[in-house]
């Protein structure tokens, strides 16, 4: 894993503040969308 920030992912963390307004929420939704890439990466790898 990169150190380096990738944009879309924090144009997305900024989409999702806006539109949830509680921090809570957009680390839920961060952690579900990082889940589904992540699995996707596994089945493409495999």
């Amino acid at each position: 894993m990169s150190r380096k920030d990738d944009p879309i992912l924090m144009d997305l963390l900024g989409i999702i503040l806006n539109k949830s307004g509680s921090l809570l929420d957009a680390i839920i939704l961060m952690l579900f969308i990082f889940g589904t890439v992540l699995n996707r990466f596994k089945t493409l790898t495999r």
